[in-house]
């Protein structure tokens, strides 16, 4: 009780008085974009080295935990911790402070949902950024839409982006793309750490996408813990485990039918889409899979099944892929992407659907990024294009 206690006084200690009182900032450093209002840390030098601060003067051990690795933090006569990592690759890094052994929140940044938990999130610059960013062009709307489910018996919550000009023109109707996270995540990061308006923006803007309506709900999946997955079964990420049923119920009986009912959506397979990344991408190919009468394209951001040589995936989808003429025949886009540095369990899931006879298989491939939103964000931004055409 007592220490908890005495961690709280350190964080508001750091919150009220601000790690920079006085002090001046490192030339050729810029404050991160995640920084909350009137913060000036953590700071980003052009080599990607950042810089952690924070105040706190009665605490016996301070560090960072960020990209898998602890960085300690240097206290100086006034409380002030401080640290310089070494270069971090570019894109968005979830990452924590540890203050004597208890993991915290910077207080000087925006918080995210990631791995079932609230933590710091912070954007180390790449050169395509502006493919992400928010510009001067006509912007959607992101809107929480709330409804109840009859399955889970609890009202839910998804958002629902909406194209620039949909209030202005009642008559039109549109195609929608069901957009899914990964494990550890919820329905805001896609509007959040993946920025998805402002990539819609920017391609509509440019001409380079068709208008869509863009689902994000709950995959369900945030209270599950990860290592019950046995990632080199294809049995197990399919359709044996209770939730993972319920959440193709819910897309299928509930979900769609209740956005056709709320948005002006075009209520047919050629005009719908479903994509996600990491887990998400696994449910996208098995709610795809299993209901090819409702999906004409199908999106897998890093989200493959990780198989083994005695895995029969003929025997998974409904006996699907034992007739990869149906697939070629109904689906209008299969597109693959990944990171270039995070195994090649997606190129091998690619390569065993074309081994079986599935065709016209885009594969994208995120050049220096990992298993990590700068990857999803690309991949979105290559998707979204080939959309709806």
């Amino acid at each position: 009780m007592f220490r908890h206690t005495k961690l709280l006084i350190l964080v508001l200690a750091a919150i009220t008085t601000g790690p920079l009182a006085g002090q001046s900032v490192p030339a050729n450093t810029t404050a991160a974009s995640n920084c909350l209002p009137g913060k000036s840390y953590p700071r980003i030098y052009p080599d990607q080295r950042i810089i952690f601060q924070l105040h706190a003067p009665d605490a016996k051990e301070v560090l960072v935990d960020i990209v898998g690795k602890k960085f300690p933090m240097q206290k100086d006569t006034s409380g002030t911790w401080t640290v310089t990592t070494e270069p971090i690759v570019e894109g968005f890094h979830y990452y924590a402070l540890n203050v004597d052994g208890v993991r915290v929140s910077d207080p000087s940044t925006y918080t995210y949902f990631g791995a079932s938990a609230a933590l710091s999130g912070i954007d180390v610059p790449a050169p395509d950024d502006m493919d992400f960013a928010a510009k001067d062009v006509a912007h959607g709307q992101v809107q929480a839409h709330y409804y109840y489910s009859g399955i889970r018996q609890a009202t839910r919550r998804c958002f629902v982006y909406t194209p620039p000009g949909y209030d202005e023109n009642p008559g039109k109707r549109y195609p929608v793309l069901y957009l899914q996270h990964g494990w550890g995540e919820d329905e805001t990061g896609w509007s959040t750490q993946g920025k998805m308006n402002f990539i819609l923006d920017n391609l509509l803007a440019e001409g380079k996408a068709e208008p869509m309506i863009v689902v994000m709900d709950n995959g369900d999946i945030a209270g599950l813990p990860f290592n019950v997955v046995n990632w080199d079964s294809a049995q197990s990420v399919t359709s044996t485990g209770k939730d993972k049923v319920e959440f193709q119920d819910l897309i299928i009986r509930e979900i769609i039918p209740m956005i056709d009912e709320s948005f002006r959506t075009i209520p047919d397979r050629d005009h719908r889409a479903m994509a996600g990344l990491s887990w998400g991408g696994l449910q996208t190919f098995e709610i795809v899979f299993n209901h090819m009468d409702q999906f004409a394209y199908l999106g897998a951001f890093s989200g493959a099944l990780r198989l083994r040589d005695n895995v029969d995936i003929t025997e998974l989808y409904g006996g699907l892929l034992k007739k990869p003429e149906v697939v070629n025949r109904d689906m209008k886009l299969m597109w693959m992407g990944t990171g270039s540095e995070e195994g090649n369990w997606s190129q091998g899931f690619r390569d065993k659907l074309v081994e079986l006879g599935v065709q016209n298989i885009q594969f994208y491939v995120s050049p220096g990024t990992a298993h990590e939103w700068l990857t999803w964000r690309r991949c979105l931004h290559e998707f979204a294009q080939k959309l709806f055409k």
